[in-house]
């Protein structure tokens, strides 16, 4: 029987990839730092709104801070290098290798949080993976394959990986201490606040 937490991942990955797809074209447009502000603000607003809603709250345990601090640190950059791998290379290669970062996650889940997965959990990532891919395939441009084009896109790819598998690796404390509306909204806060006043 599937569990309802395979259920909730499988609706983040679509919707996850559907709305990466339109990355490449807010970066041709806006460039990369303007990109990632102007598709992450809807966002932001939406869970502030839906935060209220559910019943907002300031943490104040000082651990939580270091913790969305260390988040928005690593998020940043990694938001960052995904959208400057839209923009430069191949979608349907750059948003499968950045998704990889499932693989970093399960590594420092297992060292930090004692998570081993099994053959079928490992299964389960492959399959959520080969789906992203499916989602976000562009035949059009692996037809047109250039090398170069993929290595320009790639190594930014591969930054999002080390980035997304860590910051989906601190969620969980994070989430265990302040709850699930309070751990969307405020990393995703302290992501794209690094972003604008840094970057």
């Amino acid at each position: 029987m599937v569990s309802i937490g395979i259920i909730y991942a499988l609706i983040a990955m679509v919707s996850w990839s559907i709305s990466d797809l339109t990355i490449k074209p807010l970066a041709k447009k806006f460039g990369t730092l303007n990109a990632t502000i102007y598709k992450f603000l809807p966002h932001l607003v939406f869970l502030f709104i839906y935060f209220l809603i559910k019943g907002f709250f300031i943490p104040t345990d000082p651990l939580v801070w270091f913790l969305l601090l260390i988040f928005g640190i690593f998020g940043a950059i990694a938001l960052l290098a995904f959208v400057k791998s839209i923009e430069t290379g191949l979608i349907s290669i750059n948003l499968a290798i950045a998704h990889a970062s499932v693989i970093v996650t399960a590594i420092l889940s297992a060292i930090f949080f004692g998570e081993i997965l099994n053959f079928y959990q490992y299964l389960i990532i492959i399959l959520i993976l080969f789906g992203i891919t499916l989602l976000s395939f562009d035949q059009k441009s692996l037809l047109k394959f250039n090398f170069k084009k993929f290595n320009a896109g790639a190594k930014y790819a591969f930054i999002t990986v080390l980035g997304w598998g860590i910051i989906y690796a601190i969620i969980k404390p994070i989430a265990l201490k302040i709850g699930p509306y309070a751990s969307v909204f405020y990393p995703d806060l302290f992501v794209i606040s690094i972003v604008f006043f840094i970057f």
